[in-house]
């Protein structure tokens, strides 16, 4: 017992080491970017949007409430709390959080967590054409 503990000592730096800022900075992440699935609805201060991207091989689907008028936005990342991924809804969760800081000027995004499956989201509200962005 003694010596595993004292061999988890010696490899905490390695493994460390893979997590600093610097090693997350260099890497790469799939796209480099989000693409836009789908415009869900527009609102007058902002565009709600179906967005993916992939993460170390995973399409990761969620939706981000886009502020109209230009740019930079502050940026705020909202999450759910753990959801059974088969009950998981797109837009069931955080969407009052999200629309009330979209509405204050914020760009939010809401991100599934990985291995939830692709989104079962409302029909678009209303139809609009939207140029793809990326970060």
């Amino acid at each position: 017992m003694r010596l595993g503990l004292w061999l988890s000592f010696l490899l905490l730096p390695a493994l460390a080491q893979v997590l600093t800022l610097p090693d997350l900075r260099a890497r790469t992440y799939g796209e480099g970017g989000f693409r836009v699935v789908r415009v869900l609805e527009e609102r007058p201060a902002f565009t709600r949007v179906q967005f993916s991207h992939l993460s170390d091989g995973l399409r990761v689907h969620g939706f981000a409430n886009l502020p109209k008028g230009r740019g930079p936005f502050p940026v705020v990342v909202v999450l759910h709390g753990y959801v059974e991924p088969s009950r998981y809804r797109l837009l069931a969760y955080t969407t009052p959080y999200a629309d009330f800081l979209a509405e204050r000027g914020y760009l939010v995004l809401h991100p599934n967590f990985r291995g939830h499956p692709l989104p079962k989201a409302p029909r678009p509200k209303a139809s609009a054409t939207f140029t793809p962005w990326t970060c």
